[in-house]
């Protein structure tokens, strides 16, 4: 910022300076350049006198005089001139010499006396090779110099005339002899006896000076105001901006996370910048941020632990649900009637699903699956309380409708959010493959014959348990013959959804439980858990997957019947 700072004071004085310098000139150094084109040159008034004075140029007396080694040559040099004759004569004034007489054509012609700037009139002829120049200063004598061609010709205080070639003689020009500027004008003069330069001229050494030591001045001005404004920029920015700025990343430099990887109040910014700028502003953001860090560390910190603490508890519950289920295969190693299998696969931690099975006694086999409306914690301790109650039913010897509609009564009366739970249950008596079914708004049952296809038996079927206290539940009657499988599942396996938010269906999972039909009951609900994984690829479910399958050994060679 000092150095944009000092490029825009410097920009800012160069162009005053130029601005300066144009209008100096045009406001001065033109006028007297149009004033210098202006003046009129009386070329043949003076052709007569620069003939007379020819004549008595290059004399011997003069060469004599010339040459003479003394201190007052130019004096001598005078009287010469005034002892010279006359161009008029006869003129009124008898004092006419020379002298007088070049000081009189010199000056009148181009009626100088009514321009007090305009320093000298130079006159410059040539006779026998030799030029010679008459230098008629203001305030000054009047000089006569002889040189040779080439060599340079002392005109007082004006320019080397004849080394410089005068093409435009109306045209005024500059040139610079030394530490002088001069505004110098030449008009030619030539006839066949005469050759001839009359030079005008200005001296504006003194103004251009003056003028350049006023440009000197602001630059030095302009120098002095840069280091100055820099100086202050930089004590400014050291105080106001480098040095908050430099604690400010100190201060968010110590600003880091203890051990355990909590932030401490103690590290905040102590950084206190009171003004009302940018850096004020971002000294108290920085504050600001760090004591939300803090917050919002200490807030993670206690999130964290809840959360791992809930982990901790959902485990626990998992496991507890998980050791609510019968998890041990085979289940019954000693009997060879029947088979069976079952799994359940929570959508979340914990599950509303579950299954079960039991002996209610030496010849009769109990089957339960249900699905619990809801999620997570809520529908496991209502699904613990509803497969208790159901055991507690059917292992108290009531048949399914009755051990049903028990156990709805019983989940109504405590059950202030209405949840409910599908359930379909029965009981399979092993000796004959006879069962009665209950189903309470529960998927369909899939049976295949032996030899035969997987098929669902799709009947009405009863309120779910939990919703209404007085519901009348009804029985189904079935049997299995010897190669009969079953297959009950939850609605998670038909509406597992893949990441276009396809439903698996009912078609796929009779198509993959008809592709290994001949299969044992493990192997079957293994075939299809990979089925719907596939289908899925790697979509989150939103329900639980739970099934349960049989395979009846009993009796051979007998035509069953479904009634499921």
């Amino acid at each position: 910022m000092n150095i944009v700072v000092s490029v825009m004071i410097l920009c800012t004085c160069a162009l005053l300076i130029f601005v300066s310098n144009s209008a100096y000139q045009k406001t001065v150094i033109e006028p007297y350049i149009l004033r210098m084109e202006g003046i009129k040159v009386d070329t043949e008034a003076m052709k007569p006198f620069l003939t007379h004075f020819i004549n008595y140029i290059g004399t011997e007396e003069l060469d004599a005089i010339w040459t003479e080694d003394r201190e007052d040559r130019s004096d001598h040099l005078m009287d010469w001139m005034q002892r010279q004759p006359s161009f008029r004569p006869n003129a009124e004034n008898e004092d006419r010499t020379l002298l007088n007489d070049w000081v009189d054509f010199s000056l009148m012609p181009v009626n100088i006396r009514t321009d007090g700037d305009l320093n000298a009139v130079d006159v410059v002829v040539r006779k026998n090779g030799i030029y010679y120049s008459v230098c008629s200063e203001f305030k000054q004598d009047v000089n006569l110099i002889e040189a040779e061609r080439g060599d340079s010709i002392d005109f007082g205080s004006t320019v080397n005339i004849i080394s410089l070639p005068s093409e435009d003689y109306g045209k005024a020009e500059w040139y610079q002899i030394n530490e002088s500027y001069l505004l110098a004008r030449c008009v030619q003069i030539g006839t066949d006896e005469i050759e001839a330069q009359v030079w005008l001229s200005y001296d504006l050494t003194d103004m251009i000076r003056e003028h350049k030591n006023y440009l000197l001045r602001c630059v030095l001005f302009t120098l002095s105001l840069t280091v100055a404004a820099s100086a202050a920029g930089m004590f400014l920015m050291r105080r106001y901006i480098t040095r908050p700025v430099r604690r400010l990343a100190q201060a968010t430099k110590e600003f880091t996370p203890e051990e355990n990887g909590t932030y401490s109040a103690e590290k905040i910014s102590k950084v206190e910048v009171r003004t009302r700028d940018e850096i004020g502003d971002l000294s108290r953001d920085i504050r600001s941020m760090q004591e939300r860090i803090v917050e919002n560390a200490d807030n993670l910190a206690r999130m964290t632990a809840e959360k791992e603490r809930v982990s901790t508890e959902l485990d626990l519950a998992k496991n507890i649900q998980a050791s609510l289920l019968p998890d041990v295969f085979p289940a019954f190693p000693d009997r060879h009637e029947f088979s069976l299998y079952a799994s359940m696969t929570p959508a979340r931690e914990v599950g509303g699903d579950f299954y079960d099975f039991f002996l209610i006694d030496d010849d009769h086999l109990a089957l339960v699956i249900a699905d619990v409306s809801g999620k997570g914690i809520p529908a496991a301790l209502f699904m613990a309380v509803s497969r208790t109650v159901i055991r507690d039913q059917l292992m108290s010897g009531c048949n399914p409708v009755r051990a049903l509609e028990r156990a709805n009564a019983q989940l109504c009366s405590e059950n202030p959010h209405m949840m409910f739970v599908t359930v379909w249950l029965a009981v399979v008596e092993i000796s004959t493959g006879k069962g009665v079914a209950c189903n309470a708004g529960h998927e369909h049952p899939a049976v295949r014959r032996a030899g035969g296809m997987f098929e669902l038996v799709k009947y009405k079927h009863d309120r779910p348990a939990g919703f209404v206290p007085d519901t009348v539940y009804h029985s189904r009657e079935f049997e299995l013959k010897p190669g009969d499988s079953l297959l009950v599942y939850t609605d998670g396996v038909p509406e597992a959804n893949n990441p276009q938010t396809e439903l698996f269906g009912e078609e796929r999972m009779m198509e993959t439980l008809n592709r290994y039909a001949d299969a044992e009951p493990e192997e079957l609900i293994r075939r299809i858990y990979e089925a719907v994984a596939s289908f899925a690829d790697g979509a989150d479910q939103f329900d639980d997957i739970t099934m349960l399958a049989v395979k009846y050994h009993g009796r051979e060679n007998e035509a069953g019947k479904t009634g499921l």
